[in-house]
């Protein structure tokens, strides 16, 4: 049996677990996963803060389990990636305010890595945009993730 210590991102924990232990891998082109919403799923609903550090956990997990390893430059990206979206699902939350500490957590992190965001090869330039917004774009990026990312309110 598989144990999980998170209960939101459960999937992505065990399909990280599952890969480390894996022998081999093979490329297939099909769709293997699908993903279904629906009004009432979490996706959708005010953000938690259980969901919030299940997150976090998940991200930091795969994030030091890939270093010094061929996957650490992608896990990197992931791990940044995943930051900002939490950072930006805050900011887009009507009740924002509760999560100020977090907020300034996530921001602090993404400060502190700037220039490894801006270095990894693995980031897109829209996001290495985004780091920089989240570092220096003030309440501006704020009206902005309200205005522009609709889910979670």
């Amino acid at each position: 049996p598989f144990y999980s210590p998170v209960v939101y991102n459960e999937d992505l924990y065990l399909n990280w677990n599952i890969l480390q232990h894996a022998g081999g891998m093979a490329f297939a082109d099909f769709i293997g996963y699908y993903y279904r919403q629906h009004a009432n799923s979490t996706t959708h609903r005010p953000l938690k803060e259980r969901v919030l550090q299940d997150q976090i956990f998940v991200a930091k997990t795969i994030r030091s389990s890939a270093q010094n390893s061929s996957l650490e430059t992608s896990a990197e990206a992931f791990y940044y990636e995943k930051l900002l979206y939490l950072n930006s699902m805050i900011l887009r939350q009507a009740h924002s305010k509760k999560f100020t500490a977090d907020h300034k957590a996530l921001k602090q992190e993404i400060r502190q890595n700037i220039k490894a965001i801006l270095k990894n090869a693995r980031l897109s330039k829209n996001m290495k945009l985004v780091a920089l917004l989240t570092c220096w774009g003030g309440v501006f990026y704020h009206a902005l993730c309200r205005l522009m990312l609709t889910d979670r309110r």
